[in-house]
């Protein structure tokens, strides 16, 4: 028994000494955060969104457990369904953005500041494609928050993360960038968005806010978890600072993200995973078995890339492309539609 508390002891003071050590090799590097969230967070909002439905159909259920079924928000008002998430201004003059799926829909939207100050919001548009909206409330001389201009932060990158989970409104957590190019499922598969994961806690009322870098920048948008049930654990993936900036830019134009159309097919990627070559080339002046190496100016290495580069053009815009055909490099323009 004595041999045993002895090295309870003895593991004690080894763990206190791992501790010591971590913190005098790594405690200069960590980041203190109260000034960057006192600064941020008059920029976070959180939201909720109801939709005005009828109660859910019961049949055969005893009267007196029908009102378990009926739809309430906080007021105990029957007809509403509210659901809850975050979000953040990008304008002074009151533009939110937050996730499609938070917002899709709803009727009515509810806007709350840090400050506790409650505004109705007005819905601007939606883009499936990248899980974002845009809201608007009345109002001028906001706190906003700026896009990085990073598409792949390096990993092991601090990042900020800033949201409502479970209805905690304005809880903050601190995590790394832990993967990027993600594939997740989407609802249109002629484009993709190069998720990035983290392995921050994100949980239902997460989605919609920002992932910041030290500086206070927006990196990226939570989107997703991955989890076995309903809740976190660990791995949570964002939308990257230049999908939301494009998005963002063409919301405060009109209600929708009008990506530019293409006709040509690409070649399935599970053959050619290290390329994008063409398999149909439709109407436009590549040819079937051209592998494109360069669009709009970026290096292509992978259909997901192309079809990344692909999501954020415009309608009617012209594409200087390179492909290889037959052994020799090809200068061509392609008109997105």
């Amino acid at each position: 028994m004595r041999v045993s508390c002895l090295n309870y002891q003895c593991l004690t003071v080894f763990l206190i000494g791992v501790l010591f050590n971590a913190e005098s090799c790594f405690g200069h590097d960590l980041p203190n955060l109260s000034p960057l969230i006192e600064r941020v967070l008059p920029a976070v909002v959180s939201i909720k969104a109801y939709s005005t439905t009828k109660s859910v159909e019961t049949p055969g259920l005893p009267e007196e457990l029908k009102h378990l079924f009926q739809a309430n928000d906080d007021t105990g008002v029957p007809g509403k369904i509210p659901s809850s998430g975050s979000g953040f201004f990008v304008t002074k003059v009151g533009h939110v953005v937050t996730s499609y799926h938070l917002v899709v829909n709803k009727q009515n939207f509810d806007v709350t500041t840090s400050e506790g100050k409650r505004y109705k919001a007005k819905l601007l548009g939606l883009d499936p494609i990248a899980d974002l909206a845009l809201l608007k409330i009345s109002g001028e001389k906001f706190y906003y928050l700026e896009f990085s201009s990073e598409e792949r932060p390096p990993l092991g990158t601090w990042l900020l993360s800033l949201g409502s989970p479970f209805g905690f409104d304005f809880s903050a957590d601190l995590g790394i960038v832990s993967g990027h190019n993600r594939v997740l499922p989407a609802r249109d598969r002629r484009y993709f968005v190069p998720h990035w994961q983290s392995n921050l806690s994100m949980n239902p009322g997460n989605s919609g806010g920002p992932l910041l870098d030290m500086d206070g920048r927006v990196l990226g948008i939570t989107t997703q978890i991955y989890t076995n049930n309903t809740q976190s654990i660990g791995l949570s993936f964002a939308v990257p600072a230049p999908v939301a900036q494009f998005v963002v830019a063409q919301l405060l134009e009109g209600p929708k993200v009008l990506r530019g159309r293409y006709d040509f097919e690409l070649a399935d990627t599970s053959s050619t995973p290290a390329a994008a070559k063409v398999a149909s080339p439709g109407k436009s002046p590549l040819l079937e078995g051209d592998i494109i190496v360069e669009f709009n100016g970026y290096k292509i290495h992978s259909a997901a890339e192309l079809r990344y580069r692909l999501g954020l053009t415009m309608q009617g815009q012209q594409i200087a492309v390179v492909v290889h055909r037959k052994g020799r490099s090809r200068n061509l323009m392609l008109q997105m539609r």
